[in-house]
């Protein structure tokens, strides 16, 4: 049986931005599109499909490795996943992050990134899935890494890494997040778990804010000089816009944060893309 667990640690949200709850609706024919699988990174759940082929341009593209093939295991990018999917053990998932793993500014933890992550993962874990959400909102590289001890306890077998929003906005020396950082994937993978990164969102402020654009550079380099697959969250947020006709404020409307529609995008995008670096044929429609 799937379980979802939320770990905040004992410590406070405190988000760059204010938290409001305000939703907003996305019309019928974007929502068509998304179920449909006529949107990057979402697909029928068949290889081959936009899905799959999206998935495997943005690991050639953004993670300085081979795509994964299911003639081709020795390119699996997600080995422990794949083994433990395949033998029909139970998986452990942890997301680490700040609030887009929290969930701020979705209406309910099901309809957050972390919640559609684990729906559309879920039947493909017979074993049974635990999925750890460890994201505290407005965190940064020294919060995180203060926090390392926890995901390690977690004994995961996938840590997916979400950071470098916070770091930007609040003026953190870009050597000092990529030198903790790596320090922590490193730890990470020491256990054996693997590892995937996510970058940073197409959001209003993180435009205006010129130091951003090193921080999503920085993210890629560390994914491609670890040899860990980095989810490209920021073009595919762009190629959503264009397929779905939809602007930056309708993906993140308070100016940071995703909110419902955005989430659903993020989280069946990552589950196929978790699916693929693990070779695991997708015969399910991916969809929560």
């Amino acid at each position: 049986m799937a379980q979802h667990e939320n770990h905040r640690d004992g410590l406070p949200a405190g988000d760059v931005v204010g938290q409001t709850k305000e939703q907003t609706s996305p019309d019928t024919k974007r929502d068509a599109q998304v179920r449909s699988g006529g949107v990057s990174g979402l697909g029928a759940g068949k290889p081959g499909g936009s899905a799959h082929e999206a998935s495997q341009r943005d690991q050639v593209a953004f993670s300085g490795g081979a795509s994964p093939s299911e003639e081709g295991i020795a390119a699996v990018r997600l080995p422990r996943v794949r083994q433990k999917l395949l033998a029909e053990e139970p998986l452990r998932v942890t997301l680490f992050g700040s609030s887009t793993t929290e969930g701020v500014g979705a209406s309910s933890p099901a309809t957050s990134y972390a919640g559609v992550f684990e729906t559309c993962i879920r039947p493909y874990a017979s074993g049974g899935l635990t999925v750890i959400n460890r994201g505290i909102g407005g965190q940064g590289a020294a919060e995180m890494q203060a926090r390392l001890p926890a995901v390690l306890a977690d004994q995961p077998d996938l840590v997916i890494w979400q950071g470098g929003v916070n770091d930007p906005l609040t003026g953190v020396p870009l050597s000092r997040f990529e030198d903790m950082t790596r320090q922590d994937l490193q730890a990470i993978c020491a256990t054996g778990a693997d590892v995937a990164l996510m970058d940073l969102q197409w959001c209003r402020l993180l435009d205006e804010c010129p130091a951003a654009p090193a921080f999503q550079a920085a993210v890629h380099a560390m994914g491609q000089a670890l040899h860990l697959p980095v989810f490209p969250r920021l073009a595919r947020m762009h190629a959503w816009g264009k397929e779905l006709g939809v602007g930056r404020e309708d993906l993140s409307p308070d100016g940071v944060h995703m909110y419902d529609f955005g989430y659903r995008l993020l989280g069946q995008a990552v589950a196929d893309w978790v699916l693929t670096l693990a070779g695991i044929a997708q015969t399910r429609a991916i969809e929560p």
